[in-house]
């Protein structure tokens, strides 16, 4: 699920921002500028009713700007990209994403977002054994 989450996002800015990369991973060569980093926080799970529960996870997708300097480019990066990561294809369904805000943070645009999702746990399947009878008439 959690990579499906990732390629929602990597979709949505792809869609947003055509000419601008988007990885999950940096290298030891460091990142073409500019280009987006999918980063996922600490995931928490949150206790429902009836074992289902509602796993928070928050994502900080950072865009590294052509120039640090030049905060009136990632405000318009981030103007796009908070409306393009408000709803994701994840497989076959959409997912809203919450708790949405960005900031700029040593010449980069962070953007925070939330994505929950409903977890039910899998429960054993058991299946019978073989079962003999024996049916007749009485009379």
């Amino acid at each position: 699920m959690i990579d499906d989450i990732f390629q929602g996002i990597a979709g949505a800015l792809k869609n947003a921002f055509d000419d601008i990369e988007c990885t999950t991973f940096i290298t030891e060569q460091g990142l073409e500028t500019p280009c987006f980093y999918i980063h996922l926080l600490k995931a928490t799970d949150e206790p429902y009713p009836s074992d289902i529960k509602n796993r928070v996870q928050p994502f900080d997708i950072m865009y590294f700007p052509y120039d640090e300097n030049d905060n009136q480019t990632m405000y318009n990066v981030a103007r796009v990209a908070i409306e393009a990561l408000e709803i994701i294809d994840v497989g076959d369904r959409k997912l809203r994403g919450t708790n949405i805000s960005y900031e700029i943070q040593d010449g980069v645009l962070h953007i925070f977002v939330n994505y929950n999702v409903l977890v039910r746990p899998l429960k054993p399947e058991y299946y019978m054994e073989t079962l003999d009878t024996d049916i007749g008439l009485k009379g």
